[in-house]
């Protein structure tokens, strides 16, 4: 799996990315808190698998062009 989760803050995105990372599945969050380098370096590390899902918040819209992900998480706290 490689997904790309869309989540409702930058704290949620935080916050399902340490969850996920924390049990077993390399996460990190790809928000406007990250510079264009560092996005570079995050998309880099998720075409490589060293990251298999990345949460996002009003970044990347449904029509952003990444062909390995082959899951989509939409995510929405109670």
């Amino acid at each position: 799996m490689r997904a790309l989760g869309f989540c409702v803050s930058i704290g949620h995105a935080e916050f399902m990315a340490d969850w996920f990372t924390k049990h077993g599945v390399p996460s990190a969050t790809v928000t406007s808190r990250v510079d264009a380098a560092g996005r570079q370096a995050l998309l880099t590390a998720f075409r490589k698998r060293d990251l298999r899902v990345l949460f996002t918040v009003d970044l990347f819209n449904e029509g952003v062009d990444l062909p390995m992900v082959n899951t989509i998480l939409m995510l929405r706290p109670p």
